[in-house]
């Protein structure tokens, strides 16, 4: 076997696990944050009967499916969420290991998606972004791009245009629906995260994002919400989908649709 590759697939090996992991570890944060819990305090525990789970039950993935999806010791269904969770993270670190190299980037987006998919969770359950994530992200693009990418007015320029060309003009636009509809259009958490994620992105790509996020939150409003329901559907989730597809498909797309263009 060639040597690049095996490397290459030990890493995706590792970063596969290590994503199932982090998975696993961020539902529980995310949960114990919702109840207003401690997020350190206490081990894992079922929470139908109580019980101390052991290292065993603790497992990504592969306990969930030995104990099909039930607890061992009171045989409550286990939240399917904690499966997906563990998967969307698993698969997460996996599309960071094979599109980063092993630099300073790939812990940048490594700490990046863990934040991302935390306050996905909270934003579905609560309708709430929490500002604290939303600093954590900023600090971390800031970290990497003065101690690793190091200051230029390039580089300064890039974080601003790419966090200010949608959120600013989102903005504006919330404003005046709200003034025309009388009520809150667009959550504030939602222009502050697209502010953020913008910060590691292109303008271009952040174009690609709102626009894949719309798409995406239409096609959940029609085919799989409950219409009848008059509760709002958090935008977070969305946009955090459509990060991870201009991650994974932006610039491909990009370069095919300046191609058709110029």
């Amino acid at each position: 076997m060639d040597w690049d590759l095996f490397v290459k697939l030990y890493i995706i090996f590792w970063m596969f696990l290590l994503g199932s992991v982090m998975g696993s570890f961020l539902d529980c944060l995310a949960d114990r944050l919702v109840d207003g819990k401690s997020p350190f305090h206490g081990r894992s525990h079922c929470n139908t009967c109580g019980h101390v789970l052991l290292p065993r039950d603790l497992i990504p993935i592969i306990s969930f499916l030995v104990s099909k999806g039930r607890c061992r010791y009171c045989k409550h269904p286990i939240p399917k969420e904690c499966l997906l969770s563990e998967l969307v993270m698993a698969l997460v670190f996996l599309a960071l290991g094979l599109k980063i190299d092993m630099d300073s980037s790939l812990i940048m987006y490594a700490i990046f998606s863990c934040v991302l998919f935390t306050i996905t969770i909270i934003d579905w359950k609560t309708h709430i972004i929490p500002n604290k994530a939303l600093v954590v992200l900023l600090l971390n693009r800031l970290f990497f791009f003065v101690f690793f990418e190091g200051i230029t007015v390039n580089g300064i320029l890039q974080i601003i245009i790419g966090a200010c060309c949608v959120s600013v003009p989102m903005l504006f636009i919330s404003i005046g629906m709200d003034y025309i509809l009388k009520k809150e259009s667009m959550g504030g958490g939602d222009i502050k995260l697209l502010f953020v994620i913008g910060m590691y992105m292109s303008w271009l790509e952040m174009l690609l994002l709102i626009f894949i996020a719309c798409v995406l939150a239409l096609l959940y409003f029609f085919f799989i919400s409950n219409k009848d329901e008059q509760a709002e559907i958090p935008f977070g989730p969305f946009l955090s989908g459509a990060w991870f597809l201009v991650f994974l498909f932006g610039e491909r797309f990009l370069q095919w649709y300046q191609s058709l263009l110029f």
